[in-house]
């Protein structure tokens, strides 16, 4: 266990620029757990890693659920030293439809670290070649076909830019049966009281149709589908980064 702090030499070469103290657990790669751990993560599952030292030994093991707020918790008790990290999945940003917006949509998420899902049924908004950054998945088939294969939890976001009932109404109400973080649907506010009462003929309750998040974005005065995919991202990444 190696320890930098604010009157160490070191401080500025590990980020501590602004002071503060930083404990780096270093040891050779954990055979015991390691293939497992790599299996899980490889599957997109979210793991927790507890190492223990004691006596100048150290002992790994992959645990449960973790219900800490913070990614890492250091825990010393007398001679020993438990170092517990959490691997979540990657968060998702589920994109129904493939036009303009999507594809800088996609090009941003991956510089943040989101894995992505687009689906439109229109093969001309999901050729390859439109796509700078190629989503994780990307599906030519209609949301309904898809969505109930996929895992819908609070890693994830989904985003509906059609503008198409057709496409965008399955898929909204498939994202009602699912504990998805945020639904965002593009559209002004004429387009978007046109949804809601579609929806609530539909049977939606209103609960539900709260849900949804339209106009969506940030309001930054987006104007470009470069900017509306920011604004949008934007959303999301403050949604993500909410307490509750």
């Amino acid at each position: 266990m190696v320890e930098y702090g604010i009157d160490n030499e070191s401080a500025w070469t590990v980020g501590l620029s602004c002071g503060g103290q930083l404990q780096v657990l270093i040891q050779p790669f954990p055979e015991d757990v390691g293939d497992a751990l790599l299996d899980t993560i490889e599957q997109g599952e979210a793991v927790t890693w507890i190492a223990t030292l004691e006596d100048g030994q150290v002992s790994n093991e992959l645990g449960g659920a973790f219900s800490a707020s913070n990614a890492m918790i250091l825990e010393e008790d007398g001679p020993r030293t438990r170092v517990t990290q959490h691997i979540p999945r990657a968060a998702t940003i589920l994109i129904i439809g493939g036009a303009d917006i999507a594809v800088h949509l996609v090009k941003m998420a991956d510089q943040l670290g989101f894995e992505t899902i687009l689906i439109d049924p229109r093969a001309v908004f999901t050729g390859s070649e439109r796509f700078p950054v190629a989503p994780t998945q990307m599906h030519t088939a209609w949301p309904q076909e898809i969505i109930p294969t996929l895992t819908l939890d609070a890693r994830m976001y989904a985003v509906l830019l059609t503008h198409d009932p057709k496409i965008d109404d399955p898929a909204i109400a498939l994202l009602f049966e699912s504990d998805i973080a945020y639904i965002g649907a593009l559209g002004g506010r004429n387009t978007q009281e046109k949804r809601r009462n579609r929806l609530r003929d539909q049977g939606h309750s209103q609960e539900n149709i709260d849900r949804i998040v339209g106009p969506v974005g940030l309001k930054i005065g987006a104007a470009t589908p470069a900017e509306i995919a920011l604004s949008i991202l934007g959303q999301i990444v403050e949604v993500q980064n909410t307490p509750g």
